[in-house]
């Protein structure tokens, strides 16, 4: 009895002593230089690159000029900022296209997609909140660091989480679904007809690779999102084609661990995992403390309800790659960080009426309910969901958007309701699609966005206090 009250208040004592030494930790992170790793991981097409140049062009905009461009961006007051330092060039990356963005839009191009990694960090220099604080521990300097990537790529982060033949069998699975199985007859068919029995040399693994490969890109074209190994529709530089690549194989090979395709196949993904995932996602995703999550939930609803089911697959997929929660004190003296904000966001809201964003904003929080109910026994992660325009191109009218095409005709599109649930989209009906040209930018004034002031704003609060 007497050992089970001692172990009670051994334990008591122990709790408080952490909790003690947790909120010692979180005051110096307070009184030191603070550094933000805001992830950006968004499928293909979701306009990561606009997003960057966005806060690029307007974070700068907020301290050069008279001009607010995010005037609801309340955490990093204009009054508090002494300087900005950009910095694009990073050792082992490319440096982010800021400027040739900015070129193709005042042309009135859209920038063209993102093909190879490149980053970025933002660096403020703020005074303290009170004079006394600012003459004895001086500014403040927060630094925001991001990094730009192939969406293609991000797909390949869970295979770390799987073996291949767990891969394999996912993949299958995958294609005997809507709206996989709809695009997949001319691999399937490659699949059954292959000579399994020939030795995989160069020649004969490369057809079965790249018939692999073909149906990738035209799965892509069609907007499925879940398709791996991304390397295979981007090849990132380097990739070692003959012994990192690989597909799926069927069971009748796979069930044989000695036949020699199921043992070239498995080589080569573990080649590819250890070679090209791994690096990947320590060099650029392991720093993490919040982490945005684009979706373009229009392209989804251009398709229809297949293709928004699989999107909401994709995402729960890739939330198996991040590690949420805080972190205990003892934690803080490594470096892997843990992730303990996330902000859902739902790209290029201007191509809808305006009517029509409350319910584009309950569907994005349908889209991501698996993901939130994965990460419900985590307490300590918050989340938002947003919607925004990284440069808003046109005019919304009641159920009607105005906008220019890429011939500069001006063109209104009529918008149904946009369900609520994915349930409540019919199988086979489609929203539109709009290819709408960029607006003209003859001055900073005339960049206008959507709600990134409010994105960044939930990132950065407690960050200055």
């Amino acid at each position: 009895m007497n050992s089970t009250i001692q172990a009670t208040r051994l334990n008591r004592f122990l709790s408080k002593a952490e909790a003690r030494l947790g909120a010692w930790f979180d005051k110096l992170d307070r009184i030191q230089d603070r550094e933000q790793h805001i992830v950006i991981t968004g499928l293909s097409r979701s306009g990561k690159s606009m997003l960057f140049t966005a806060l690029i062009a307007q974070l700068n905009q907020r301290v050069s000029s008279a001009h607010d461009p995010l005037p609801l961006l309340n955490a990093i007051p204009r009054e508090r900022i002494e300087k900005v330092d950009l910095r694009t060039e990073f050792s082992g990356v490319s440096t982010f296209p800021f400027a040739e963005n900015l070129i193709k839009l005042q042309k009135r191009e859209w920038p063209k997609a993102t093909d190879q990694v490149s980053a970025f960090r933002l660096t403020l220099w703020l005074k303290q909140s009170n004079i006394i604080k600012q003459k004895i521990l001086g500014s403040k300097r927060l630094s925001l660091f991001f990094y730009d990537y192939p969406g293609e790529w991000l797909m390949d982060l869970p295979l770390q989480q799987l073996s291949y033949a767990q891969w394999s069998a996912q993949v299958f699975a995958q294609l005997a679904s809507d709206p996989q199985s709809a695009l997949s007859h001319d691999w399937l068919t490659e699949l059954r007809r292959f000579d399994f029995d020939q030795t995989p040399n160069e020649m004969a693994f490369a057809k079965l690779v790249q018939a692999y490969q073909a149906y990738l890109i035209k799965a892509k074209a069609q907007g499925v999102s879940l398709l791996q190994p991304g390397a295979l529709i981007l090849p990132p530089p380097g990739l070692d084609w003959l012994n990192q690549t690989f597909c799926p194989l069927p069971n009748k090979i796979l069930s044989d661990p000695s036949h020699p395709w199921t043992q070239k196949m498995m080589q080569n993904y573990a080649r590819f995992v250890e070679g090209w995932v791994k690096p990947f996602r320590q060099e650029f995703f392991n720093q993490a403390d919040k982490q945005v999550v684009l979706v373009d939930v229009l392209e989804g609803l251009s398709f229809g309800r297949d293709y928004l089911e699989e999107m909401k697959e994709a995402m729960s997929h890739l939330s198996s790659s991040f590690v949420y929660g805080k972190r205990k004190w003892y934690q803080r003296l490594g470096r892997k960080n843990k992730i303990t904000q996330v902000g859902f966001v739902a790209t290029k809201s201007d191509l809808i009426p305006r009517q029509e964003r409350a319910n584009l904003l309950r569907l994005l929080q349908a889209l991501t309910q698996g993901i939130r109910t994965r990460l419900s026994d985590v307490p300590e992660v918050s989340f938002e969901h947003f919607l925004i325009a990284s440069l808003i191109s046109t005019q919304p009218e009641d159920q009607t958007v105005i906008y220019k095409d890429a011939q500069g005709q001006t063109l209104r599109q009529h918008f149904e309701p946009i369900p609520t649930q994915l349930q409540d989209l019919p199988l086979g009906e489609f929203y539109p699609r709009i290819q709408a040209l960029p607006p003209k930018l003859e001055s900073v004034h005339d960049w206008q966005s959507m709600g990134l002031d409010q994105l960044m704003d939930y990132f950065l609060k407690g960050a200055l206090t």
